[in-house]
């Protein structure tokens, strides 16, 4: 069973009991309908950390999803300029199987199109473009690109370090299209085939 825990409670999601929303920003939103104690449901509103598309051409919302369980504390820590400042931290259950995956979900029905699992967590962020791919990489440094109406996995490149809370960029050069990709320090580019005519 999911938890989330908030404000000091750890409480269980309903599975497959969410939704996602674009926020007055344009940045998605996850809410996560969660029981209480009392067997009661109620939201809970997620903040974005990773850059999440709607494809208009699709009508679909691809999102990284990151199926983990944690305990999240807080402790008193003095504020020192320059170090890391965290004031809590998490603990997660050694058996734990964690999961990330891309997904497509229909944000009129909430209903999940597709479904793509990776065998670590990622905290990449996605891209579609026009053409119809999605562009989105996994916890072990895979960029890989996607058929936006089915999930097919139709390619993928060991950048050698995840992509975090980043996605990809597409850009035109001399009448060429290219993917540029963002993982460590380094900017790696790809130039896309020509379309099919």
């Amino acid at each position: 069973m999911s938890t989330i825990g908030t404000a000091g409670l750890t409480l269980p999601v309903i599975p497959d009991q969410y939704a996602w929303v674009l926020g007055a920003t344009g940045m998605s939103q996850a809410l996560a309908i969660v029981a209480s104690s009392m067997g009661t449901r109620f939201i809970l509103q997620t903040i974005p950390f990773v850059r999440s598309v709607f494809d208009p051409t699709t009508g679909l919302f691809f999102v990284t999803a990151r199926e983990t369980c944690a305990v999240y504390y807080a402790y008193d820590q003095k504020f020192i300029t320059g170090e890391a400042y965290t004031g809590g931290g998490q603990s997660r259950p050694r058996d734990q199987k964690n999961f990330g995956a891309l997904r497509a979900i229909d944000p009129v029905t909430g209903q999940m199109k597709w479904e793509f699992r990776y065998t670590s967590v990622s905290a990449s962020g996605v891209l579609s473009t026009a053409s119809g791919l999605v562009f989105a990489g996994d916890g072990d440094g895979n960029i890989m690109a996607f058929d936006s109406r089915t999930g097919k996995n139709l390619w993928h490149y060991q950048l050698g370090v995840a992509m975090r809370s980043t996605a990809g960029t597409t850009y035109m050069l001399d009448g060429k299209q290219y993917l540029l990709v963002p993982s460590g320090s380094m900017l790696t580019a790809f130039a896309l085939p020509a379309a099919q005519r």
